[in-house]
């Protein structure tokens, strides 16, 4: 009996308690979208979430408006509203008083459900009334990004570190970039 309940819930994406648990297939399905997206931006260079959700915009055409507010404290730290007019224009409001780092998480985690297709033309969405997949989707894709982020950061590190030393008049140039050697 139980290991039918294991393969049933193996197969329909949810575990015993309706907790959703994503296949294999899901994941590799969203790690292709978000890279195939960054590689159509011809995103090749660091870029924060907001940097990145210009470029997205410029690249779509859509509209995508950030609006830091004092959000109540048992409210989300980010949320979403599409805008039936202008067409594809979202309004992603963040929680201010939490850290820069929190608030591009939930600024990613939004974008996630935006590149996803999770707010379709004539259907009202609150994030009482996602799904558990479209979810766990959206906060996989700010993942994704924040990792892409870290990684492309790492690399430029290493470009800077390989560059031969230059003399220099101005002594505050290696402060400028990313505090020299902290």
């Amino acid at each position: 009996m139980r290991r039918a309940t294991a393969d049933t819930a193996a197969i329909s994406g949810r575990d015993a308690e309706s907790r959703f648990v994503p296949n294999p297939a899901m994941v590799r399905e969203i790690e292709h979208r978000t890279r195939l997206l960054l590689q159509r931006m011809q995103v090749r260079e660091l870029l924060t979430m907001r940097q990145l959700i210009e470029r997205y915009c410029e690249f779509t055409g859509a509209t995508v408006l950030l609006q830091e507010r004092l959000l109540p404290v048992d409210c989300f730290f980010a949320m979403t509203l599409k805008l039936s007019a202008p067409p594809d224009t979202y309004v992603i409001a963040y929680q201010k008083a939490t850290p820069a780092w929190h608030q591009d998480h939930g600024i990613g985690h939004e974008f996630g459900h935006i590149i996803a297709g999770h707010y379709e033309t004539g259907s009202v969405h609150r994030h009482s009334a996602m799904s558990p997949e479209r979810e766990w989707e959206a906060e996989y894709t700010a993942n994704l990004l924040a990792r892409w982020a870290y990684q492309v950061g790492r690399v430029l590190d290493r470009q800077r570190a390989l560059r031969p030393l230059q003399r220099t008049e101005d002594l505050s140039l290696p402060l400028q970039e990313r505090m020299g050697w902290l």
